[in-house]
């Protein structure tokens, strides 16, 4: 709506200069809105309020228009070619607007109800992929604990929205989780940071498999010198608490954490003391754990930090390179290597630092 066609649905004095102030009364409303020729904003303003249908029926600005139809909604999100969920959160975020407000949007391109409702339903079915790959790719949480129980996760989902939506995309879904991603599952390393993960421990196993994890964890136990103690520094910083998700609704619930006095003399009762303690909340840290459990269980306490700080994909590394390609640009060719390792340094620990 420009600053002229605002003034038709006003009454305004007729002996006024354009440089002059006047109040115009709405036809609509009968309000008395102050402004001038030259500056319409507060007319503007309140046809965008109080008149809605009538501002976005006569706007002339159609860029305009479908942002002022679509501000009382989330930002759309843009896709990403690096990251395949940013397309899924740009059609989450598309079918988030009513279909009535995106009908007065003018392009040439609308979808119907029923595109809208396929849509939906592939929403649905990728919702537990894009959270796998929220909480996998991690950068200030415990990763490396995550891969096996979020395979079993995957297929316990799949297993769900099956009764829903019984076609041959659910199918395909199936079949490459267990070819992709069951390899994981029989892995020793991922099994050993699973069950050092006191949110897991072995919740995730299936009766049969418990023999084999404790049996995979002994033998890594027995490897372990006793008279090195684990690093238990006091002024580390909590790593970012990791959030509970559907994902891990296949697993008991876990209890409260229980006191337990130290022990930890031999390899069996050392795992028979962490095993005997109940799994922590899905919302707290396996760090902070192993933290004031050290003394207690420094074999597993030892093991623990060599497995669970590893990453449990190359995502945290991948956003290091697009910081230093922001760092390291070509007006900056001259940047000494010393100095641009600072930067990165101040730029990746900068919390820590303050």
């Amino acid at each position: 709506m420009s600053s002229k066609s605002v003034l038709e649905h006003f009454t305004v004095p007729d002996d006024f200069q354009n440089g002059n102030t006047f109040k115009g009364k709405c036809m609509h409303c009968g309000t008395l809105i102050s402004g001038s020729y030259k500056v319409t904003s507060n007319f503007v303003t309140h046809m965008k309020r109080k008149h809605r249908d009538l501002y976005i029926l006569h706007s002339e600005n159609k860029e305009i228009l479908a942002s002022e139809i679509l501000e009382d909604y989330k930002r759309l999100q843009a896709a990403n070619a690096t990251r395949w969920n940013s397309q899924l959160h740009m059609i989450c975020s598309v079918l988030n607007v009513p279909e009535l407000e995106l009908d007065k949007i003018d392009c040439k391109t609308k979808l119907s109800s029923y595109e809208r409702k396929l849509l939906s339903e592939l929403c649905s079915i990728l919702e537990p992929f894009d959270k796998a790959t929220v909480l996998v790719q991690g950068e200030k949480t415990v990763t490396a604990s995550l891969p096996i129980p979020v395979t079993l996760g995957l297929k316990h989902q799949l297993k769900l929205i099956s009764v829903d939506y019984n076609c041959k995309m659910i199918k395909s879904l199936k079949s490459s989780v267990e070819e992709r991603l069951f390899q994981f599952v029989e892995d020793e390393g991922y099994i050993l940071a699973s069950f050092l993960d006191p949110r897991f421990k072995t919740r995730w196993c299936e009766t049969e498999q418990i023999d084999q994890c404790l049996a995979v964890v002994k033998d890594k136990l027995s490897q372990v010198p006793t008279s090195s103690e684990p690093p238990c520094d006091q002024n580390s910083p909590p790593c970012k608490r990791a959030k509970n998700d559907d994902l891990f609704s296949f697993m008991p619930a876990p209890s409260v954490e229980r006191k337990r006095n130290p022990s930890g003399i031999s390899v069996s009762s050392e795992m028979d003391d962490y095993l005997s303690d109940n799994c922590i909340d899905m919302s707290k840290d396996p760090l902070l754990y192993w933290h004031s459990n050290c003394q207690c269980l420094p074999r597993l306490a030892k093991l623990a930090v060599q497995y669970l700080a590893i990453p449990a994909t190359s995502a945290p590394v991948e956003r290091l390179f697009s910081t230093a390609g922001k760092t390291f640009r070509p007006e900056r060719c001259r940047l000494a290597d010393g100095t641009f390792e600072k930067l990165m340094m101040v730029k990746c620990n900068g919390k820590m630092l303050k």
